[in-house]
């Protein structure tokens, strides 16, 4: 279930063991403003000007209510709780996925032939973290801070 909560779901997932595929905070973040460099309509849903300034990314985390933020933005602890009970999922870490989803599919007994699921990120990691070393430093301070469940649950240091 792409980007889904468990408030909307827990009730079916009763009984099931739950697996989640997580990504480190930071780079989910600046993704996230990456795709908005090319992607006007998620710009307009959010309030924000086409290829907006990462600066404007942070001020939206900053001043929206988690709860009401976009998914790439919003911490992934969020979609892992259910009234604020952390749930204990198993976790495969997005940049693992290839190695993780078969360690983790094998111990619930599935075979798996293939990965199911390609990255199809072309933009470089490198102009992403270019542009979050050019921010101020309370600005990415505020972004860590924002994330701060998401490192301690998910293992992830900012």
């Amino acid at each position: 279930m792409l980007h889904s909560t468990w408030r909307r779901h827990a009730l079916g997932f009763r009984g099931f063991r739950v697996v989640a595929v997580v990504r480190n905070p930071l780079d989910r973040f600046l993704s996230f403003w990456d795709f908005g460099q090319r992607n006007e309509a998620v710009c307009h849903k959010m309030g924000l000007d086409f290829q907006f300034p990462l600066e404007a990314l942070v001020e939206y985390v900053l001043s929206v209510p988690p709860a009401e933020q976009n998914w790439h933005v919003r911490p992934q602890t969020l979609c892992l709780t259910l009234e604020g009970k952390w749930l204990g999922t198993d976790h495969i870490r997005f940049e693992r996925f290839s190695a993780e989803v078969f360690r983790v599919l094998g111990s619930l007994g599935c075979k798996l032939a293939q990965v199911p699921h390609v990255n199809q990120s072309t933009a470089p990691p490198a102009r992403r973290w270019s542009q979050w070393a050019k921010l101020p430093g309370s600005q990415r301070h505020a972004v860590i801070e924002h994330f701060q469940q998401d490192f301690e649950n998910l293992g992830y240091e900012p």
